[in-house]
């Protein structure tokens, strides 16, 4: 009888592995155990008796057999207080751990699933942990990554996920179907991919952590079609007041307009503009929303300007529910996503000659901004170029001396990313009333230009095959995830029975 006790050595999970297959025939893995024993019971529903599945929730491994007694008397036995019975011809493969992760809420107990039959309890019990919560990130394929990028994102991003991929699956995907909203080089795309890949690497992201997913999103063809799922369920006013198309649909506006001296240019800048700003950049925050609730991601690390896109997540997600049932995990609201992330959140490093807005690699001149490839002579000498200010003394003043205070920070981070406990603050005190600019530059412009040197030395030392290996197997174990929660949606809106 399977449930009859745990031999010495094994575990649990082991025992019940072992003794499915003496019984069964059936080769389960703990990974798989769901979706293997439901399929099981279902296939010996009509010549078994009087069969239900219990689902509980207990906070400690069950030892032994369970009886009625000790089911209802456990302290702390049901989440809810009360068990829950499911018929077994009511429940689908698909959609079994899906309810489970909803009705756990991600609270990080272990649940069990015992089978009855005529009657009696323990002919069959399964243990192990609920899923773990989904933090889901990701960074615009880019070749030309400077170190604003790098600082402001790319490296809290892998602080974070080594930080918490004990307790959490850290989704780190490379969204290169987004590459396509703006005007790329499409002969580039690929490499700009895999570099991208190269840069986290290079930047510490430990690859043969198997709770952190590096995947493609083009890889998961389920993001384009429940994006599309999701487009016939989304307003054409939501997506007409998401700002961040406003703002990237007047800047092209702007770009054009300068360029044209008709007198008609501001009509013929419109015209370009209805052409040359894509369907896809209107409808960039469903893709995006599909991004996340494919994999019911709870945490999405955002900046300010993808807040409103997240919020329509958590709208479309909650609409969809309301309409179907339960078909996605909702994000959590913004305000909770802050405070999940506070210590994870990056400096933002600004331009080195306007130091008034954001190094951003539209920079045309190319002096205030530092890339990862540029040449450590090149970027030393763009430090010693950088914009300061008339009062003549080192001091971390964001308002009034905002080109020293950027020195500042861009000093104390090169000095983390060498493996130095200091922060801003005493990197501030150290050089607190310094009056030569001069002096104060060439330390930082040392440092950067040193810092430059060690992680373009670690970028070529990144072993590409390694990289396709993980992106080969996340994409896998992705396109498994993501295409349960496709399929569930399809079933849920008419497609499949």
């Amino acid at each position: 009888m399977i449930g009859g006790g745990v031999e010495k050595g094994e575990t649990i999970e082991e025992s019940i592995v072992r003794e499915v297959k003496e019984e069964t025939g059936l080769t389960i893995t703990p990974d798989k155990i769901i979706h293997q024993a439901t399929t099981f019971f279902k296939r010996n529903a009509e010549s078994q008796a009087n069969q239900s599945i219990q689902l509980y929730f207990t906070h400690s491994q069950l030892h032994g057999q369970i009886n009625n007694d000790n089911i209802t008397d456990s302290e702390k036995t049901y989440t809810n207080g009360t068990p829950e019975w499911v018929d077994l011809d009511k429940i689908d493969d698909i959609n079994f751990r899906h309810s489970v992760d909803l009705k756990n809420n991600f609270t990080g107990v272990y649940f069990a699933i015992s089978h009855l039959l005529n009657s009696r309890m323990s002919v069959i019990i399964y243990l192990m942990k609920p899923s773990k919560p989904v933090i889901l990130t990701g960074v615009r394929a880019n070749n030309n990554i400077h170190i604003g990028n790098y600082f402001g994102a790319i490296l809290p991003i892998i602080n974070m996920a080594k930080r918490r991929s004990d307790e959490y699956d850290i989704n780190l995907f490379i969204p290169d179907l987004h590459s396509f909203t703006t005007p790329i080089d499409h002969s580039k795309l690929y490499d700009s991919i895999l570099n991208n890949a190269r840069v986290y690497t290079a930047a510490g992201l430990p690859l043969d952590n198997s709770s952190i997913h590096l995947y493609r999103q083009s890889r998961i063809s389920a993001h384009s079609e429940l994006a599309w799922i999701l487009d016939c369920f989304t307003g054409f006013g939501e997506m007409s007041r998401m700002t961040q198309f406003k703002d990237k649909s007047h800047k092209f506006l702007d770009e054009i307009d300068s360029k044209i001296s008709l007198p008609t240019s501001r009509q013929k800048a419109w015209d370009v503009v209805h052409t040359g700003i894509s369907v896809g950049l209107f409808n960039y925050p469903v893709l995006m929303a599909a991004d996340i609730l494919l994999y019911g991601a709870t945490y999405v690390p955002v900046g300010d300007d993808q807040t409103q896109h997240l919020e329509f997540t958590r709208d479309i997600a909650e609409r969809m529910n309301r309409k179907f049932g339960d078909l996605f995990i909702v994000p959590k609201p913004v305000i909770q996503q802050h405070q999940f992330f506070g210590k994870d959140q990056g400096l933002r490093i600004k331009d080195l000659v306007n130091p008034a807005k954001k190094m951003s690699k539209s920079d045309e001149s190319g002096k205030g901004i530092i890339f990862l490839s540029d040449d450590p002579k090149s970027a030393h000498k763009k430090i010693m170029s950088a914009t300061t200010d008339s009062i003549g003394k080192v001091q971390y003043d964001k308002e009034n001396q905002p080109g020293i205070s950027n020195l500042l920070e861009i000093l104390t981070l090169v000095r983390q990313d060498a493996g130095r406990e200091v922060t801003l603050e005493q990197t501030t005190n150290e050089y607190f009333g310094m009056d030569r600019y001069g002096d104060f530059k060439r330390i930082v412009a040392d440092e950067v230009a040193e810092f430059l040197e060690n992680f373009q030395n670690r970028l070529a030392a990144v072993d590409e095959q390694v990289i396709e290996e993980k992106l080969t197997s996340s994409e896998k174990d992705m396109n498994v995830i993501a295409n349960e929660t496709l399929y569930r949606v399809q079933k849920a809106v008419g497609l499949r029975k």
